[in-house]
Order: C-alpha cells, then structure tokens, then sequence
C-alpha cells in the first residue's frame, strides 16, 4: 500500500465518528444476508460482537502503517478465528460485507479511490490472518496425530487440510515443512459505489 491509499483508509475510518457503531451493525447485516450460515460462528451476544469488530477494525487501522506490529496483530486475530470455525472462504464474505458496509456508511465519502485503498488493506489483513490461521492448524493437526497418505519408499508422508500441505520426511533433523497454494484468498467481489 502507498502512503497514499494508507492515509485514506485511516481518515475514511476517523470520519466515521460515532458511525462506526452503524458500519458495524451494517457490516453483520450484509454478512449474514448473503451468508446466513456464518451466524453460527458468532455466539456472542450481537451488540457486544459488534463492539469487538469494532475495536479491532480500529486496532487495525492504526497499524496499517506499522507493518510489523499490523502482522504480528492479524496472524494472532487469524489463528484465533481458525479456533472460531472460520473458513478461507469466509475471507472473500468478510470482505465482501466490509466493503458494502463502508459503501452504505460513508456514502459519498467512499469514492473509487478509497474503495480501492480499503480493498488493498482489507486483502492485506485477510492474507496475514490466513497466515496465522495455517501456523496455527498444522500444530493442532499434528497434535491430533494425524496423518494420511505415505509415499510408497516410506520416506514421506502427508496430510492436506484445507489447502495446506504438511510433509513428513523420514530423514534429516528438519522433519515438517509445510507448503501453501500461492492464491488463498480472492479479493472481494467489486460492487459498484
């Protein structure tokens, strides 16, 4: 991201003021409109789910410019959803709902230049808790002990989950590396303004 699109995410996200109650409570809508199976994922009480959003959304918007502490913040967020039910899939309806409720709270003020600066960001924090969320699953995996698949020779076995695959080798003191699809996450379907 440029300083550019980088300032205006954060001030679209200060002219929310007191809005961001509403972008919160807009955001929910549109995800579970066209999603109504994610409801299940949130058993909070919904006006404090919406207060978490919120605040996290604020926590992200601030690092945005401080990249190493915006990624050590959203791999944790991201482990933290894989242990909520959360789906890669899930990604591209986050922000799909993001960028509408955006649209719809700051109407006007959402114009193609901070659209595309909020698709950026949003696809920056979506890779990086997929990042997290992949750190987290094969050490929950392999805690389970599971492991399916083994080369005929026995020098490798395997386990994918959800995309990510966890090879075993027999030899050598490295004795898992993990390998990711190059593409997780699609950016959110453009709307138009």
């Amino acid at each position: 991201m440029t300083p550019e699109q980088i300032a205006l995410v954060q001030s679209s996200f200060r002219r929310l003021g007191p809005a961001k109650t509403a972008l919160a409570a807009r955001f929910y809508h549109e995800l579970f409109s066209a999603h109504p199976e994610l409801r299940k994922l949130v058993t909070a009480d919904m006006e404090e789910q919406q207060i978490k959003f919120t605040e996290q959304l604020a926590v992200i918007v601030h690092a945005i410019p401080k990249l190493d502490e915006l990624l050590m913040h959203t791999r944790a967020l991201g482990a933290r959803h894989l242990a909520y039910g959360v789906r890669t899939v899930d990604y591209r309806y986050v922000g799909d709902a993001l960028i509408a409720a955006l649209a719809q709270v700051l109407g006007d003020g959402f114009d193609a230049q901070t659209r595309q600066a909020w698709l950026l960001a949003y696809n920056l924090v979506a890779e990086t808790m997929l990042d997290g969320a992949s750190s987290a699953r094969p050490a929950a995996r392999l805690q389970e002990g599971v492991v399916q698949g083994a080369r005929e020779d026995g020098t490798e076995m395997f386990q994918r989950v959800a995309g990510l695959r966890c090879v075993h080798r027999s030899s050598g003191a490295d004795a898992f590396a993990f390998a990711r699809p190059t593409s997780r996450v699609q950016a959110p379907a453009s709307r138009p303004v």
